[in-house]
C-alpha cells in the first residue's frame, strides 16, 4: 500500500473566504460545527479554531456595532500555514499581507468606567464600647510650654503632692486619761455584790480628788485598775518598786512606731543599780509557761513597765500546775 501522509506545513491553508462563511453559518444559523466541516470540507478542528479566534475578537472588542459583528470585518486573515516561502501560497492564489491589530475606536476606552461606589472609602463604625471613667484621662495636643498648659500641669502636680502628703500624715487622737479605782467585790450569799468605781481624771490635781470611802482596801492585789498601754507607757516607772522574785512586764521596742513594741513576763532573778536579769515566760493561752530551754536577758529598769502581782497556779497535774495565772488584765498589751 502506498503511502500517502502529508505533511501539514505541506498542506495548502484552508480558504479564508471559505472559513468566514463557514463561521458565519454557524453564527446566523445555528447550525453545529461537524455540519458546516462536511458541507464547506473542512476539518472539524480548522472550523473550531475559526470560530474560537472570532469571540476571542469579540470579547477584545466590546465597542464594536451589531452591523460590523460579521466574521468577515471581525475574524482576522489567515496567515498561510507554510511561512518559509511566499511561492507555494502565491500558487494557491492568495495575497500575503501583514496586519497589524487594530486599536480600540477613537473616543472610546477600553477601560471600565469610574463610579463613585469604587472611589468612596469604606463605611466607618464606631467603637461599639465607650468607657470614658476608665481611669486614664483622654489625651488632646497640647503645646506644654505655653504659659496656661504649664500653670495647669504645675496645678495638677501640686494636688497629687498634697494629696500623697495628707495620706502619709498620722492622725493624732486626742483622748483624755482615766484610771479608775475599784472596790473589793464582796459575796452576799449566793450573789456577788457588784464592785463600785469612782474614775478620777490623771489631769485633776490632788487637792481636788475626792475623799475616798475608807473601804477601799489598799492591797494592790485587790486594786482593779483600768489601765490600758498607753498609760503604762506614759509613766516612767512602774507602780511597784521592782524587787527580786517578782515578776514583771517588760518592754521591747522592735521600731519606732508603738504597734512595733512587744512585751514579755519575767521573773526578776537579780537586780544591779539600773538593771536587771531576769527570766522570762511564754504565753500559751492565759497561762504563762517558763520554756524549756531557759530564756534570761539583763534589761533596763526604765524597760520593765509593770510589777505584776503574785500568779496563781491552776489545775491538778503537774503539767497544769506549770502554768501561771495572773488576777492582772493584760489583754492591752501586745504579749509574747
Amino acid at each position: 500500500m502506498v503511502r500517502t501522509y502529508q505533511r501539514k506545513r505541506d498542506k495548502p491553508p484552508p480558504d479564508l473566504a471559505t472559513l468566514q462563511r463557514a463561521v458565519a453559518s454557524i453564527v446566523k444559523d445555528g447550525s453545529s460545527i461537524r455540519a458546516v466541516a462536511e458541507n464547506f470540507g473542512l476539518k472539524k478542528s480548522t472550523v473550531n479554531d475559526a470560530l474560537r479566534r472570532y469571540r476571542a475578537e469579540l470579547d477584545a472588542q466590546p465597542d464594536v456595532l451589531e452591523t460590523d459583528k460579521s466574521p468577515a470585518k471581525v475574524l482576522p486573515s489567515e496567515r498561510p500555514a507554510n511561512t518559509n516561502s511566499t511561492t507555494e501560497a502565491a500558487d494557491h492564489g492568495e495575497v500575503i499581507q501583514d496586519s497589524e491589530p487594530e486599536g480600540p475606536a477613537p473616543g472610546t476606552s477600553g477601560t471600565a468606567p469610574i463610579t463613585p461606589e469604587s472611589v468612596r472609602p469604606h463605611p466607618r463604625i464606631d467603637p461599639t464600647k465607650r468607657n470614658p471613667s476608665n481611669g486614664r484621662k483622654r489625651g488632646k495636643t497640647r503645646i506644654l510650654t505655653d504659659t496656661p498648659e504649664k500653670e495647669q500641669l504645675e496645678k495638677e502636680k501640686h494636688n497629687r503632692e498634697a494629696k500623697k502628703a495628707k495620706k502619709k500624715t498620722p492622725q493624732k487622737k486626742i483622748t483624755k486619761t482615766k484610771k479608775m479605782v475599784g472596790r473589793r467585790q464582796t459575796k452576799v450569799g449566793n450573789k456577788r455584790k457588784p464592785s463600785a468605781f469612782i474614775r478620777l481624771s490623771v489631769s485633776e490635781t490632788s487637792s481636788s480628788e475626792p475623799e475616798l470611802p475608807d473601804d477601799i482596801c489598799d492591797d494592790e492585789s485587790d486594786m482593779s485598775l483600768d489601765l490600758g498601754e498607753d498609760d503604762v507607757v506614759a509613766s516612767d516607772r512602774p507602780v511597784s518598786p521592782i524587787q527580786i522574785g517578782k515578776f514583771v512586764l517588760v518592754k521591747f521596742e522592735l521600731g519606732k512606731s508603738k504597734s512595733s513594741c512587744v512585751y514579755y513576763v519575767g521573773l526578776v532573778e537579780s537586780i544591779d543599780n539600773d538593771v536587771a536579769d531576769v527570766k522570762f515566760l511564754r504565753k500559751i493561752g492565759p497561762k504563762f509557761v517558763f520554756p524549756e530551754i531557759e530564756d534570761k536577758a539583763t534589761v533596763d529598769k526604765k524597760d520593765i513597765v509593770l510589777v505584776l502581782p503574785d500568779p496563781s497556779s491552776s489545775g491538778g497535774t503537774a503539767r497544769s500546775i506549770a502554768g501561771h495565772v495572773f488576777s492582772r488584765d493584760l489583754s492591752a498589751f501586745n504579749i509574747k
